[in-house]
């Protein structure tokens, strides 16, 4: 978790308010059934048609290697809820029913999702991925959409509560900034206030709501680490997963 002064206020999110709403919904908790230890186990977003993206230590909970491809673990499975938010009353869950693979390089891993879920609704459509950098990407306004958990061991418990107010496990919009990239880098630095949950969160551009980077852990009052996605176009993995690359413009 770090702070800023700078990341964007109320009044400017407030005016993308339509398009963070449609980012929203196509972000869910990644919840797992068999598990050893956890109930849910970080974020993931939808990235293509029946795809979605979370981290590499995220699908390892629940996947391991069998010959070329990836399985699930004997006796678990796992899903994604959309309706993980503060007040809700009745989940959003869909079956996530593979591993389409998880990447040697990068902490990221693509998974196949049902399209149709509970109560039968449909899967929404998959959020717009990056293609290209995003301009002068250095204090670019971004924010975060995932699931903080409490993580006191390393972070200050007083800070967190300041911030979130002692609410944890649900949905949550984390606006911030990119701090540092160095051109050519397989990973930018961003200041929004993320914790463990956040794992797999997606990170997207203020500007254009398009996703540019995968969140995929931090350092408290230094920085959060992300995958620029802008840079895996030709990635196999991703062209797999049919991830929903688009050009700006």
């Amino acid at each position: 978790m770090t702070s800023s002064r700078r990341r964007p206020s109320g009044k400017v999110l407030d005016g993308h308010r339509d398009r963070i709403k449609a980012s929203i919904a196509r972000v869910g908790r990644v919840e797992v059934t068999g598990h050893p230890d956890y109930e849910w186990i970080g974020t993931g977003f939808l990235a293509g048609p029946n795809a979605l993206i979370t981290n590499r230590h995220v699908a390892r909970e629940f996947a391991r290697a069998d010959g070329d491809s990836w399985v699930f673990e004997v006796g678990m499975s796992a899903r994604l809820d959309f309706n993980e938010e503060y007040g809700a009353l009745q989940p959003l869950e869909f079956a996530i029913t593979g591993i389409v693979g998880i990447h040697e390089l990068y902490d990221l891993a693509i998974l196949k999702i049902a399209q149709t879920g509970g109560a039968n609704q449909a899967l929404p459509g998959p959020l717009a991925v990056a293609a290209t950098q995003p301009g002068a990407v250095s204090d670019r306004q971004v924010y975060v959409i995932g699931y903080p958990a409490w993580d006191g061991r390393r972070n200050d418990p007083t800070y967190m509560r300041q911030i979130f107010s002692n609410i944890y496990d649900v949905k949550r919009l984390q606006p911030g900034l990119i701090t540092s990239w160095t051109d050519g880098a397989d990973k930018f630095i961003h200041d929004c206030p993320t914790l463990g949950g956040n794992s797999g969160s997606p990170v997207f551009d203020l500007e254009t709501h398009e996703v540019v980077g995968l969140h995929f852990g931090g350092r408290y009052l230094t920085g959060n680490n992300a995958v620029p996605l802008w840079r895996l176009t030709d990635d196999e993995l991703l062209r797999a997963g049919g991830v929903n690359f688009v050009v700006a413009g």
